[in-house]
């Protein structure tokens, strides 16, 4: 099969050109638009984002991989793959991290405005690969911090108490079915168990929030990276957030290169064949700052919320709806925490806070 495969790759798709091509197969590259996988005749392998969603559609079995770049799953028809006879994989846990960062810097965001405190309550709704690195973070600087997730670890039974929390952010699968479904987890019961003035983060999916209920009340809110119907996007619900950017929280360029690279692995896997591809990204950024506006946010705040909103400040993605799809599809200008190295020496105390962060300094 190796001789005669075809790869078809969505055009969008980054570092394609470092990857990819080293495969010396013949690429046809697509737009998601107009793609037609029923027209894909020849031995082929499919790689997708999590913007081409393949349920209704046919896939015949002479494609033999389909390859998402994506960490989600929910735009793949996976049962239909099964019956097919058709592979498929995923860049699981590729972008946890930057995840975890657009949190951090989001939280960061809050505590600067006065929105939240560090003295204030905080729950965690999953616990996988992104919710597992915020609890920890969290936990780690002292902060009074919950954990629910009933497939993994929780530090509560259920979700009826959620007036306690100042601050709620959602880290699950979108799922519908089984025993704990997380669609429209967040409906209009769950947010009249929380006070006035507090706060939820979604960077899941959209659907794990119900917007229309969302949108009758005034209580909670809302900082929000996916929507219900991308991409095209409730206008009401889109103007009552507090902060919306266009489902890119995942998107840092570290991340969008450790998500193409895990799916480069997963066609080298299936076709048996050893991974010498580039392990990682050359790109970095330089940035200022002194020792004691470190040394205040950390005694502020409980870590260094000016040097992480300077690396990255969710209010530089709020976007127009009209802009959501063209501005998420090229997207790839926002540095990683590991892509960052600062400018001074700075004292040994700041080591472990920034080594929990990934983010590289010498030090005196």
């Amino acid at each position: 099969m190796a001789k005669e495969v075809t790869l078809y790759l969505d055009k969008k798709i980054p570092y394609c050109d470092i990857f990819f091509e080293t495969l010396g197969f013949p690429i046809i590259y697509f737009d998601d638009q107009s793609f037609d996988i029923s027209s894909v005749k020849d031995q082929a392998i499919v790689v997708i984002r999590s913007t081409y969603k393949t349920h209704n559609k046919k896939i015949n079995s002479n494609i033999k991989l389909l390859c998402s770049v994506s960490t989600g799953e929910d735009h793949v028809d996976k049962a239909y793959l099964k019956e097919k006879g058709i592979s498929y994989a995923f860049s699981t846990g590729a972008n946890a991290t930057a995840v975890a960062e657009y949190i951090f810097s989001s939280i960061a965001l809050l505590l600067k405005e006065g929105a939240i405190s560090r003295r204030d309550k905080y729950l965690v709704i999953g616990h996988g690969n992104i919710g597992s690195q915020v609890s920890h973070f969290f936990k780690y600087i002292g902060y009074d911090l919950d954990v629910y997730d009933p497939y993994s670890f929780s530090t509560i039974d259920n979700l009826e108490s959620l007036d306690q929390y100042k601050l709620i952010t959602l880290h699950v699968p979108l799922t519908d079915n089984g025993k704990h479904p997380t669609k429209n987890i967040v409906d209009l019961n769950f947010l009249k168990k929380m006070r006035n003035n507090t706060f939820i983060i979604n960077t899941s999916r959209g659907g794990v929030v119900k917007e229309e209920d969302f949108l009758g009340q005034d209580s909670v809110k809302i900082i929000s990276d996916v929507f219900e119907n991308e991409p095209n996007i409730n206008a009401n619900f889109h103007k009552s957030t507090y902060i919306s950017t266009p489902h890119i929280a995942g998107h840092s360029q570290s991340a969008r290169f450790e998500m193409t690279r895990m799916a480069y692995k997963n066609i080298l896997d299936f076709l048996r064949r050893e991974d010498d591809g580039p392990r990682g990204l050359s790109v970095n950024k330089v940035l200022d700052i002194s020792t004691q506006e470190l040394e205040d946010d950390i005694k502020q705040y409980g870590f260094p919320t000016s040097l992480l909103l300077k690396i990255y400040n969710p209010k530089d993605d709020v976007f127009s709806i009209n802009n959501f799809k063209n501005i998420r599809d090229s997207y790839n200008n926002r540095y990683g925490f590991n892509q960052i190295s600062l400018t001074k020496k700075l004292q040994n105390k700041f080591k472990p806070m920034l080594n929990q962060l990934n983010i590289k300094t010498s030090y005196n």
